[in-house]
């Protein structure tokens, strides 16, 4: 969330492929950290679905939950991916098709899709689209359709909430399921505390002020509880919520794999943000920078991000 909010919002940090590669090192810290509690509850619902399942997964980025959706749900499947940048969808097909064919899925050759078939198998199509959900011709796009699933992970506290759950909610199926996971949720904690506690409080106020400064129809600092709240406003039955924290906590001096990738990431992020701020000493801000970056190469640094995932439902019509 702290990456792409500033690739897309404010300033380009990370180079394109950077970017993919810092999705790509988060994969896994990803999954450890979902809500386990509302990811079964997920795979159970989507066990009831009508086959085929249409399912369209917003902000797809790298394609990490279409390949989780690939690799959870069972059953024929038909995906679309969709994000704002044309090459980054590009960048998703191929690091999906590499994912899927290490996980037994084998290509088939079809025109315009991805098209996969699995041991058993089981076939499923994905399609990549570039659309502006910011946009109301994206939402309009969104509403047009009937899924059966909707998902988005790491990507809702980008969005205005209220227009985008109302376009979710009428382009899902009667019953149809909306999964959103990672979604950033008021809190970053660095472990150990930094000797200028006061200087690092107002950092990260600073930094978390940054993300309501887009407004009051995007979620902020606190997009996962507003989430909630969104969700039931657009008409959405609540089936389940939990956290989904980010825990990056080196082991006897080790991180696992990625997890210092994402630190760094996570510490850069949040320098070039507060690196134009008048209400900060940059001479501070530097010396911060460089002490916990050091603290990374050490594996010395704990780093703990609350989110918070989602699940609902769409009820059927009165």
């Amino acid at each position: 969330r702290h990456i792409k909010s500033r690739i897309k919002d404010r300033e380009v940090i990370l180079e394109p492929d950077d970017f993919v590669n810092y999705l790509e090192a988060k994969y896994l810290l990803d999954y450890r950290s979902l809500s386990a509690a509302v990811q079964r509850r997920f795979q159970a619902a989507a066990g009831t679905l009508e086959r085929p399942i249409k399912v369209c997964d917003l902000g797809t980025g790298s394609g990490a939950m279409v390949r989780r959706v690939l690799q959870g749900v069972c059953g024929p499947l038909e995906m679309t991916a969709v994000d704002l940048e044309a090459d980054g969808l590009a960048q998703a097909e191929v690091l999906t098709r590499r994912a899927l064919l290490a996980a037994g899925f084998t290509p088939i050759e079809a025109p315009g899709q991805l098209v996969l078939a699995d041991y058993a198998g089981r076939r499923a199509g994905i399609r990549f689209r570039a659309l502006d959900l910011a946009s109301r011709s994206g939402r309009k796009v969104l509403a047009a359709q009937q899924f059966d699933i909707v998902t988005g992970h790491a990507i809702m506290d980008l969005l205005p909430l209220r227009p985008v759950l109302e376009a979710i909610r009428a382009g899902l199926r009667r019953w149809g399921l909306f999964y959103a996971t990672l979604t950033y949720n008021g809190r970053t904690t660095l472990l150990p505390g930094y000797p200028d506690r006061r200087f690092e409080n107002t950092l990260f106020e600073l930094y978390d002020a940054s993300m309501d400064a887009r407004g009051a129809r995007f979620g902020g600092r606190c997009a996962g509880a507003r989430l909630y709240d969104a969700a039931c406003a657009a008409g959405l039955a609540i089936e389940s919520y939990g956290a989904s924290d980010w825990q990056i906590v080196p082991n006897s001096g080790r991180y696992s794999t990625g997890e210092a990738d994402v630190a760094r990431a996570l510490i850069e992020t949040v320098f070039s943000e507060l690196s134009r701020s008048a209400q900060l000493e940059r001479r501070k801000l530097g010396r911060w920078r460089e002490r916990r970056l050091e603290q990374i190469e050490a594996g010395e640094l704990v780093l703990v991000v609350h989110h918070t995932d989602l699940l609902a439902r769409k009820p059927p019509s009165p």
